[in-house]
Order: C-alpha cells, then structure tokens, then sequence
C-alpha cells in the first residue's frame, strides 16, 4: 500500500508544482494537504463486504486561519480539487466510496501555522 501512496504523493506534487509553488513559498500548500487527506483515507477505511475497503466520503480539513485564508484565497477551488482527487486517491488505493467525496475546509485557531489536521468521518 506505501508504494501507492508514495505513487499519490508524487501525483499530487506534480499537480501543484510551478505557480501556486512560488505564490506560498514558506506557506502550507495545497498538495500537503491532499496527501493528508489521501493518508486519512487509508488510514480509515474499514473492511467492506467481500474483498472491499470502505474509505471515508466526509472529510473535515483543519486549518490554522491564515493558512486558510491564503490558500483559499489564491485557489478559490481548492475544495472541488480536493473533493475531485480523493475519487483519485479511493481508484488508486483501491478503495470503495460509497458517497461522493465531500470535503470541508476549516480555520481552527487551535492549529498551528502550516498544521493540518484532517478528521474523516466513518465510512457509512
């Protein structure tokens, strides 16, 4: 499964790399926080009928404020790519969803500056 995942996370950087980069150089990044949520995704998924793995579909992403403002600010879309790559990540993973992905973007003061914390919900 590792292989995997290091094969996601080399996806992901390449994905993000060049413009978006340079704007939050020093700054959290989008692609940290996808290949939080595709850990979270592994790391979570249950048993399924049969040979299956059940993955979460509910993700609440946890962000210090300014990490929060800033990316969203220079990707306003950063929710759907991130929604659109957790489908990615359960097909790379091997993986069933049984909703479609969501996932949430909160400002949490109690993170720090550049921390994620990424709470899924359980698979239904």
């Amino acid at each position: 499964m590792s292989n995997r995942l290091t094969r996601l996370e080399a996806q992901i950087e390449q994905l993000v790399e060049g413009t978006l980069s340079r704007l939050l150089a020093g700054r959290l990044q989008a692609r940290e926080v996808a290949v939080r949520l595709a850990r979270a995704m592994e790391d979570h998924a249950l048993p399924g009928p049969g040979e299956t793995r059940l993955a979460p579909s509910r993700y609440a992403v946890h962000l210090n404020p300014d990490d929060a403002a800033a990316l969203q600010t220079t990707w306003p879309e950063l929710t759907q790519s991130l929604t659109d790559e957790l489908v990615i990540f359960a097909r790379e993973l091997d993986l069933t969803l049984i909703a479609s992905p969501a996932v949430l973007i909160e400002a949490d003061p109690a993170v720090e500056l550049n921390g994620i914390r990424v709470e899924p919900a359980p698979a239904e």
